[in-house]
């Protein structure tokens, strides 16, 4: 869209109008065809929004210098207004979903790997062990490494865990 612009502005500073005027339509026709994709997914701009910021988070969670002000600038919103939106259509605000998608992942790892708990902490995007177990403790009401003990004790069913 930028590019037609600046085609659009280009053709028209150096006195091309019909240039510009051939610019335009590419323009308008290209808000048509989102608009019509937008309209015939049913999706609403802010549920698109939502759903680009989860995909950046879901790709780029092992970041662990991701930030959520980052995933705002990149959806093109506010990052308040992507925390508002998130509450609204997923209960949750950005940074504590990707916190949870971080827990989630390590649960993966450790049940399924012997990996050492710091480095699945930073394997899953936290900055340090600490970080990790700080958050890990928060969210399933134990420590890491005590998870993997009732897990292998057979304490916790090995079926994935919410």
């Amino acid at each position: 869209m930028d590019q037609l612009f600046a085609a659009t502005y280009d053709y028209f500073s150096r006195d091309h109008l019909y240039g510009a005027l051939g610019k335009f339509y590419e323009v308008v026709s290209a808000l048509v065809d989102d608009y019509q994709q937008e309209t015939r997914l049913g999706l609403s701009p802010n549920q698109q929004y939502v759903i680009d910021a989860v995909e950046i988070l879901k790709t780029e969670y092992t970041d662990s210098t991701l930030r959520i002000d980052t995933v705002a600038e990149r959806v093109k919103v506010e990052r308040t207004y992507l925390y508002r939106i998130f509450m609204r259509y997923l209960g949750v605000s950005p940074k504590s979903y990707l916190i949870q998608l971080r827990i989630n992942q390590a649960i993966e790892l450790l049940r399924n790997t012997n990996d050492a708990i710091g480095d699945i902490a930073i394997k899953v995007g936290f900055s340090s062990y600490v970080q990790f177990a700080k958050a890990f403790q928060k969210a399933r009401q134990m420590s890491p490494s005590a998870f993997r003990k009732a897990i292998s004790n057979g304490e916790l069913s090995p079926r994935k865990i919410d």
